[in-house]
């Protein structure tokens, strides 16, 4: 049963690789250079979905609606800052 465990996990996690280098050729053959700010989207959204999962497990629905709420008010925040400049 640990085997097969680890090997969807190991499938699992090469897919994310995958899709994770497939992002970096992508942008690179479009613009002819390395995007570096790829890793940072990427954690934020590793962050947001970790943040979403800890609301639904164990926790009643009102609780996601608050932390939605929260995370919404801070993609807002971050779009201010960024696009004003």
């Amino acid at each position: 049963m640990e085997l097969v465990q680890l090997l969807i996990s190991g499938i699992s996690q090469g897919c994310v690789y995958g899709l994770i280098a497939l992002g970096f050729v992508l942008i690179y053959k479009a613009t002819e250079m390395v995007n570096f700010a790829q890793g940072d989207l990427m954690m934020l959204g590793a962050f947001i979905a970790f943040g979403s999962s800890m609301c639904w497990v164990g926790r009643s629905s009102g609780a996601f609606w608050r932390h939605l709420q929260s995370w919404v008010s801070l993609v807002r925040r971050w779009n201010v800052y960024c696009c004003d400049r």
